[in-house]
């Protein structure tokens, strides 16, 4: 066991919401990889089917097939587990890589399954280091070739009996990034909640207030300041008579015309973009109807500087 060491867990890696984040991670990983050819070792499992039954590999820098095992009534975890044992026996390859983190806690709490325990069984075992890599990526990365996704290639080839389409045989790859932790747990569902996109990291503090309020439709209108101050302000429009309210400000007025106009599919693309230059736009279309029709709006609000 000590001579087995696990690298810590990223945060923030989830398949859907942290692509950017994994994709740099898988690179960082294939150019230490690159740098160290004979130190490397990428590992994966695939299922026979939708059986019980599982094959493991374990593959070197250029995706030649160090070893492999095959197994029956085993779970995923077991048999990825088992896949790291088999990398373990090899004394010159230190670096083991592969994308189940659920295989990687089992070796960091010395738990592992008995498929594994089997292989390595009273084996003196030199110094290892098993790094989670991210799956589901793509095969060329940064014109890096994404081994791990190799190794899974190489595993799912001794599934495959002769005639049968890859297609067809099922798997479980769709639950190798399974929420552990009560972060993983938490984030999955906060991140899968948002109705709008975060403001642009380029938009200054009163921008992205601005955007909120726009997206929120909590941005003051004269319909709005009547209702707070109807001795003050008026509901109509200055330029066209009608109720000024949130929708007819920004984008309903017949005043606006020419360059000014927008539908409102064009505005619903603005404020819901995770782009830059629409949001801008949206911050300083705002500002100009504010201006435009006389509202106290903060002064926090300064035009937008358009790309």
């Amino acid at each position: 066991r000590a001579s087995i060491q696990t690298s810590p867990f990223p945060r923030n890696v989830h398949p859907q919401h942290n692509v950017g984040r994994r994709r740099a991670r898988a690179v960082a990983l294939l150019r230490h990889a690159r740098d160290e050819p004979h130190l490397t070792c990428f590992v994966d499992a695939a299922q026979y089917g939708r059986s019980a039954r599982f094959a493991a590999v374990a593959i070197d820098h250029k995706g030649s097939l160090l070893n492999s095992a095959s197994f029956k009534d085993s779970t995923p975890s077991s048999a990825e587990q088992a896949a790291i044992a088999l990398a373990l026996l090899d004394d010159s390859r230190s670096h083991i890589y592969t994308d189940s983190r659920s295989a990687v806690r089992a070796f960091a709490s010395n738990s592992i399954s008995d498929e594994a325990s089997k292989i390595l069984g009273n084996k003196i075992i030199s110094p290892h280091t098993i790094t989670w890599f991210p799956a589901h990526l793509d095969s060329q990365l940064d014109s890096l070739t994404n081994l791990n996704d190799a190794a899974n290639s190489r595993a799912r080839a001794l599934t495959l009996r002769a005639g049968t389409d890859a297609d067809l045989q099922g798997g479980y790859g769709e639950f190798k990034d399974i929420l552990f932790t009560f972060n993983e747990v938490t984030q999955h569902y906060q991140m899968g909640r948002p109705t709008f996109p975060l403001p642009h990291g380029k938009l200054s503090r009163s921008q992205a207030i601005t955007l909120r309020m726009l997206q929120t439709r909590s941005y003051p209108s004269l319909a709005f300041f009547s209702i707070i101050a109807p001795d003050t302000f008026k509901s109509t429009c200055p330029d066209c008579g009608s109720v000024s309210s949130f929708d007819h400000m920004l984008w309903r007025c017949p005043s606006l015309r020419g360059p000014n106009k927008v539908t409102e599919g064009e505005w619903s693309s603005a404020i819901t973009s995770s782009e830059l230059l629409p949001q801008l736009r949206a911050v300083q279309r705002a500002h100009d109807a504010a201006v435009r029709i006389g509202l106290p709006v903060p002064t926090w609000e300064r035009p937008a500087v358009l790309l």
